[in-house]
């Protein structure tokens, strides 16, 4: 209808941070309603103020602090339709919000959310919730920016941690669409916007550099330390203690038409109890010549470290490119404790 929407807009002289107006069709300087035109506006009736408006595929979605509405043109007399579609689902800041495909993807005050254009909205379970909501610098909020990642079906929030003195994002949670799996960690992103006629996903820096996304498996040259971290997982139930001698590596060791040459190591930090500290084993290097590992530890918990860039490694080369398979082991009982 080519008309512009404005939100926490007025009729007089005080602003409203609830009031949404809009232009006539083909025309962004009549605002006033009349009989003959479609200028006109809506006051949403809850929340305090509207944090974002934004375009979906057909409708308009209106993120106050604690609701989410739609909006729909629907011709004369009202000529835009609203309706609340969720509740206790506010948006957190202006810039937290993604699109990806047909879905919006958000972060609330304490929750993820997704809505698509044909359902209404879900939560999102967070495997890493502690990670963001309780690391979260509640004074820089404003500083959340989201963005996606089509290339890899991911929608990504950059955010402040308790450890940013200055209020910029240092840290990001990830969630991919497709496996519905979260990863999260360190990364300085102030601004992103997702692939586009000039190439991958670009993005800012609070030092102000823009980079290109997704473009090699260095860091402008430099070995990019990647890795892969489990849990704490037990090998068999109850009180029995396990000892694992032999481990057989599953990797993708390099891309479809480059060389195999990945070289990474592998570390196992062993415990007995929870919140006990660990001894770690390792690092055993390893690569696609590797037939076999023998860790030869004992414990009840254990946890798995794969990376690249590790300065154990004789030679570790800046530009590797390395996929997980499934690590088979062998394992017995070995006594209690």
């Amino acid at each position: 209808q080519q008309q512009l929407m404005a939100y926490g807009s007025t009729y007089g002289t005080f602003q409203d941070p609830l009031q949404i107006r809009w232009s006539d069709v083909e025309d962004y300087e009549v605002w006033t309603p009349t009989s003959t035109n479609q200028a006109g506006g809506y006051h949403l009736p809850t929340g305090s103020k509207i944090i974002r408006g934004m375009q979906g595929p057909t409708q308009q979605y209106w993120f106050t602090d604690i609701d989410l509405y739609v909006s729909q043109y629907i011709g004369t007399p009202y000529i835009y339709g609203f309706n609340k579609i969720g509740t206790g689902c506010g948006l957190i800041a202006q810039k937290a919000v993604a699109a990806y495909s047909t879905s919006l993807y958000w972060m609330s005050q304490k929750q993820f959310f997704v809505v698509s254009a044909s359902g209404g909205v879900q939560p999102l379970p967070c495997s890493v919730w502690d990670y963001v909501f309780q690391n979260l610098n509640l004074n820089y909020v404003q500083n959340i920016v989201a963005g996606s990642n089509a290339q890899f079906n991911e929608v990504i929030w950059f955010f402040p941690s308790a450890n940013s003195t200055s209020g910029e994002p240092d840290s990001y949670v990830c969630y991919n669409v497709l496996y519905n799996e979260w990863d999260c960690g360190k990364l300085d992103r102030t601004a992103w916007i997702d692939q586009s006629i000039l190439g991958g996903p670009l993005s800012a820096s609070a030092g102000g550099y823009v980079f290109e996304q997704e473009t090699s498996n260095t860091n402008a040259g430099q070995p990019i330390n990647s890795y892969f971290k489990t849990g704490y997982f037990s090998l068999t139930n109850g009180n029995d203690l396990v000892f694992v001698d032999w481990m057989l590596p599953d990797m993708k060791w390099g891309s479809y038409s480059g060389s195999q040459n990945a070289q990474l190591a592998v570390y196992f930090n062993v415990t007995d109890y929870p919140g006990d500290t660990p001894t770690t084993y390792g690092p055993f290097v390893i690569t696609q010549q590797t037939e076999y590992i023998e860790p030869r530890f004992r414990g009840r918990y254990v946890q798995i470290v794969v990376e690249s860039g590790d300065p154990a490694l004789v030679d570790p080369n800046p530009d590797t490119f390395w996929r997980l398979g499934s690590f088979r082991y062998r394992y017995a009982t070995s006594g209690r404790r």
